[in-house]
This record gives C-alpha cells, sequence and structure tokens, in this order.
C-alpha cells in the first residue's frame, strides 16, 4: 500500500498545482466579477423596473402574446388572409357560354319584332267574314310557327355552330321554342291590338328587360326602379330557365319559369281576345288619320 502511495504522489501533486492554478484563475474572474457586479445589478434592476411598469400598463401579456406568434404562418396569414375551398355544383367553362341563356332570349324578342315588322298582322280581304278572334288565331298560328323554326336555329347554332356549351341540350333547345311561342304571342298581340304603337310598346319592354332581367348583371346591383320591375318582366324568367339547360336542370326551378311565363300567356290572350275587337275600333278613325298623314304606314 506504502508502495502504491508512492506511485500516486507525483499525480497527486500534479492535481494539486493544477488546483493552485484554478484556485487563482477563479481568484481573477472572481476580482472582475466584482468589478462588473455594480452595472449588471443596475441592469437587472433597471429590467425589472421595466418590467413593473409594463405590468402596471397591462401590456405585458400583449408582449408575451406576440413573441409567441409564428412569424412565418403570420405571414402568410396576411398574404392569403381568406382560404377558399371551391365545390362547383353547376360550372360553366367559360364566359360565353355563361351569357349565352341571356342572347339567346334576347335574339327570340328580337326576332319576333322583326316577324311583326315583316309580316302583316290583319286579314287584307274586305270580304272574308271573319271574327277578331279568328284573325287573331289565325295570323298568330303563322308568326307562331316561323318563330318556332327561329329558335330551333339560334338553340342549334348556339351549341353546333357557337359551340357554346350546354349541359342539357335537348331541354335547351325545347326551352328555346316554348319561349319563342310565347314572346311571339306577347308582341303579336301588342301590334295586332293597339296597331304601330305595339310595335313601340314591345321595343319600349325590351330596352326596359335589358336592364332590368338581371342577364348580365346581378339585379342586386342594378338601380331601385330596375329591381323593383324584375319579377314583372318575361326576360326574368326566361333566361332563368336557360340558365337552367345551359348549366344543369333543377326542375323545380323550371317549372315555377314556366309557371309564371304562363301567366303572361294568359295575359296575352286575355288582351288579344277581349279587347282586340273594341281597341281596334276605337283605334280605327285614328289609325285612317294617321295614314292620311302619309308618315306612318
Amino acid at each position: 500500500m506504502l508502495a502504491d502511495a508512492n506511485k500516486s504522489i507525483p499525480d497527486v501533486e500534479r492535481i494539486v498545482g493544477d488546483a493552485a492554478k484554478g484556485l487563482a484563475i477563479g481568484g481573477q474572474e472572481l476580482a472582475a466579477l466584482q468589478r462588473d457586479l455594480p452595472a449588471a445589478e443596475a441592469k437587472v434592476k433597471s429590467i425589472a423596473d421595466r418590467i413593473r411598469e409594463l405590468e402596471k400598463e397591462g401590456t405585458l401579456n400583449e408582449l408575451i402574446d406576440l413573441l409567441k406568434i409564428n412569424a412565418d404562418k403570420e405571414s402568410d396569414f396576411f398574404a392569403e388572409p381568406v382560404k377558399l375551398t371551391e365545390n362547383k355544383l353547376f360550372p360553366i367553362p367559360n364566359y360565353g357560354s355563361a351569357m349565352s341563356p341571356f342572347f339567346t332570349t334576347l335574339s327570340l324578342w328580337v326576332g319576333a319584332l322583326l316577324l311583326v315588322s315583316l309580316l302583316t298582322v290583319e286579314v287584307h280581304e274586305p270580304e272574308a267574314q271573319l271574327k277578331s278572334y279568328q284573325i287573331y288565331f289565325g295570323r298568330y298560328m303563322t308568326f307562331g310557327t316561323l318563330a318556332v323554326l327561329q329558335s330551333v336555329l339560334v338553340t342549334a347554332g348556339d351549341i353546333w355552330l357557337l359551340k357554346a356549351y350546354v349541359a342539357d341540350k335537348l331541354p335547351f333547345i325545347a326551352f328555346g321554342m316554348l319561349l319563342s311561342a310565347i314572346f311571339m304571342l306577347i308582341v303579336y298581340t301588342l301590334v295586332s291590338v293597339f296597331g304601330n304603337v305595339g310595335k313601340a310598346m314591345a321595343i319600349v319592354l325590351l330596352v326596359l328587360q335589358l336592364a332590368g332581367s338581371g342577364g348580365t348583371f346581378p339585379i342586386q346591383v342594378t338601380p331601385p326602379f330596375f329591381q323593383a320591375i324584375h319579377p314583372f318582366l318575361p326576360f326574368t324568367y326566361a333566361i332563368s330557365m336557360m340558365r337552367e339547360a345551359v348549366g344543369g336542370i333543377l326542375w323545380d326551378i323550371v317549372a315555377k319559369d314556366v309557371a309564371v311565363l304562363l301567366l303572361f300567356v294568359g295575359a296575352a290572350l286575355l288582351i288579344g281576345l277581349a279587347l282586340k275587337s273594341a281597341i281596334n275600333r276605337a283605334a280605327e278613325r285614328m289609325v285612317a288619320k294617321a295614314k292620311e298623314s302619309k308618315l306612318i304606314h
């Protein structure tokens, strides 16, 4: 054991020497610490005073919450504050196809106006003893047939010539035929009952429907006047029905549109059958005077 102890003495001496060096270094560091301690103490007191001020102002918790914020997530939020998840139920691929219901409806009404401008609504046979309702329905057969043929050309041209997107092609053509027949009945009734004044009425009605039907912009962004007349215009329900065929049919909407359009049909028939004879007789002298002026045909 003494022999082993003798062997360990050099190591002990080295360790004691290292410890003495460490104590010397520690003494130097301790002296430096003593020098810097007052400044550090002052800084700690300053920070403590600032923290107490923040606590009094109630902003310390806000500062802590701010420091907890994930900067990357925060920047992503400001870059894209709202993330939309789209679920398209009845998608229409392009703007032109989305506008086809409005322009198709418009063309059918214009076609009806052109027909009453080209063809006469009266029977120019004085010897024919025809009642007013016979003239009314007889002439409409001609106008209605041409109007339906026009609608077939328009709707088929939309699909196969202009390549417009239409989800339900056959209903699109069928709806166009129905609308053309209804529009023709309305315009024909106005001209048949009121003469050239009826043509002007049909044009005025066309202008009102261009702005009041909601075909180009949502009706909610139009002036109050057009919002007020919106539910009373044939275009409102005609465009809605054609949109169903273009985007995908919901039959309850189509049924509602057809029901309202049939009300317009009923009103046109009522005017044409009940008032045609009386209004024609009342306006006969006025029309004769107008023709004598050689300004109105």
